[in-house]
């Protein structure tokens, strides 16, 4: 996202602003899904992603 690398690992909760410039590659032969939302967070979501 905007130039940088997210590894993004099974498990794991990511905050990202994909309104920059992103793409996605998937080296590997297994499929990958990932779960997206798009919403306006509050201090209870911030302290969760932080988690």
């Amino acid at each position: 996202v905007n130039e940088h690398l997210l590894d993004m690992k099974p498990g794991e909760v990511w905050y990202a602003d994909f309104n920059k410039p992103h793409y996605v590659n998937n080296p590997s032969d297994r499929e990958r899904i990932h779960l997206v939302l798009d919403c306006k967070p509050n201090d209870w979501l911030r302290k969760k992603v932080m988690e």
